[in-house]
This record gives structure tokens, C-alpha cells and sequence, in this order.
């Protein structure tokens, strides 16, 4: 089984805080469930448009994620010192 990405991990993350299923998340994304999976399971690090849609369901910005310090230091995840767009 391969490694997920840091998205995978961090789509992961963000969907389980939120108590939400696989399915609810593709729903509400509009993304397919299958690709939602195999971006979480490390399958495939997924597209880009699949990952802006998914992480805008949590009103998270791909390029604000991108710019974080510690992503650009390669740390390990947390979502904790990412903020919503709203909470900025």
C-alpha cells in the first residue's frame, strides 16, 4: 500500500476532525468518492482541481497552504497552524 501525500494526510485529517464519512465529503465537494480515497490511501496524490475542491468544503485556501511556513519546511502535518479563510 503506498504512502499518502501530505494532502492525502491532511484531507484526512481535516475530514475526520469534521466527523465527516468518506461520502460526505465527495458529495460535498463534488468530487468522486473513489478519488477521495485513493487520494487519502495514497493511491494517487490527486489533481489539483480535486484538492482546491476538497479543501474549499473546509473554506481552506490551496495557495494559503502552500505559502505556511512549515509547509515550506517540510514539517510534519498539522492543521493546526492553518486557518480558514474566514478566521484570517
Amino acid at each position: 500500500m503506498a504512502q499518502p501525500s501530505f494532502w492525502g494526510k491532511l484531507i484526512l485529517e481535516l475530514r475526520t476532525a469534521r466527523g465527516l464519512t468518506q461520502r460526505d465529503l465527495s458529495a460535498m465537494a463534488s468530487v468522486a468518492r473513489s478519488t477521495l480515497v485513493a487520494i487519502e490511501t495514497g493511491n494517487t496524490p490527486g489533481r489539483i482541481d480535486s484538492i482546491e475542491k476538497l479543501l474549499s468544503v473546509f473554506e481552506y485556501d490551496l495557495d494559503a497552504i502552500l505559502r505556511a511556513p512549515a509547509i515550506s519546511a517540510k514539517a510534519s502535518i498539522s492543521i493546526g497552524h492553518l486557518l480558514p479563510i474566514k478566521a484570517r
